[in-house]
């Protein structure tokens, strides 16, 4: 298998030969898959959260929890660069109080977040990101959070000791 100097980059994800993966879960939001040799979920947020609603926000976060759930990862990719929804108060709170316990019961270890470049949804995916170190939870993981995918691998499996941005 060819080594890529940034597997992760969105025409990589988006490709069926890059990875050995099983698809988790796929809707006009969302993708989620699982590649068990390197123990990750990935997940790929789509530009189709542009019309995203809080009934289909809810619904996305309950599929990511049973897609985590079904495959208890050890490391989360999270690609947000196409994530537009700007997540209420209310949302962050629920989401984070069933999101984050439900990692930490997964076992995840690390958890590497590439920044949505849409500022309204940034800045909500941030405080959601707030409220889940908030909680304090026994067993909780760290979460860095990257403009490039490249830094972010980097530092899911620390291969150059990037820190990224810590909340």
């Amino acid at each position: 298998m060819e080594t890529l100097k940034d597997p992760f980059s969105v025409r990589m994800i988006t490709s069926d030969n890059s990875l050995n993966k099983q698809v988790l879960y796929s809707s006009i939001h969302a993708q989620h898959w699982y590649e068990p040799e390197r123990q990750t979920m990935y997940s790929k947020w789509l530009d189709g959260t542009k019309t995203m609603t809080s009934i289909s926000f809810k619904t996305e976060m309950l599929e990511w929890l049973k897609a985590i759930e079904s495959c208890r990862p050890v490391y989360i990719f999270d690609i947000c660069i196409d994530f537009y929804y700007a997540i209420s108060s209310d949302e962050i709170f629920w989401a984070a109080n069933i999101l984050n316990a439900g990692m930490v019961e997964a076992g995840v270890k690390r958890y590497a977040h590439v920044i949505p470049t849409n500022l309204f949804a940034e800045r909500s995916v941030e405080l959601l990101f707030e409220e889940f170190l908030n909680m304090r939870l026994r067993n909780q993981y760290p979460i860095r959070h990257f403009v490039g995918a490249e830094l972010a691998y980097a530092w899911l499996y620390e291969t150059n000791g990037t820190k990224g941005r810590e909340y």
